[in-house]
């Protein structure tokens, strides 16, 4: 995910990949308390980096849309 083509959407549509991305995280939960061998441990910190960029993307735009 690459912080300049978030930046070039708008707040519902970054709302919408928050949403997805907090599914993906609960999706991968799953599959790694599931009791089989969890080969995908990169896919936890991608999410989480990818979480934390979009939501300082929000909060970028909100501060932005009351000045």
């Amino acid at each position: 995910m690459n912080t300049n083509d978030l930046r070039k959407e708008n707040l519902k549509d970054l709302k919408s990949k928050l949403i997805f991305l907090y599914r993906e995280k609960l999706k991968i939960s799953f599959e790694r308390t599931s009791g089989s061998e969890f080969k995908k441990t990169h896919l936890i910190k991608n999410n989480k980096k990818n979480i934390s960029r979009v939501l300082t993307l929000i909060s970028e735009k909100k501060s932005n849309k009351h000045d």
